[in-house]
């Protein structure tokens, strides 16, 4: 019958080390996964809290045609104010993205 040779000392350190640092190397990763879905999670509560915050509620239950009316302007306003910020914010970007990749004539 065969007998495994007796592992001396040396033997046996190089095994346990090879061992740990193949537990290292691969189960690693799958402790950060597991880590960063956590963290998604907080962050998509957090986002949902913070937008609960900045959403403000109509108050349209008990209005008027006039009052709605007037609602209804005050949001137009806001949301053409938005939109030329988002518009001037986008030109000033791609401005600034062309200046950046074009070469500067005057440095030649």
């Amino acid at each position: 019958m065969f007998e495994a040779p007796a592992l001396n000392d040396c033997c046996f350190q190089a095994l346990r080390i090879n061992f740990l640092t193949y537990l290292l190397t691969y189960m690693r990763p799958l402790q950060a996964d597991e880590k960063g879905k956590k963290s998604k999670e907080r962050l998509e509560e957090e986002k949902r809290a913070i937008l609960k915050q900045r959403i403000r509620p109509l108050d349209i239950d008990d209005a008027d045609a006039a009052r709605l009316a007037d609602k209804a302007k005050e949001l137009l306003n806001l949301i053409t104010r938005l939109e030329s910020e988002k518009y001037d914010l986008e030109k000033n970007y791609k401005a600034r993205q062309m200046e950046v990749s074009r070469p500067n004539l005057t440095q030649r």
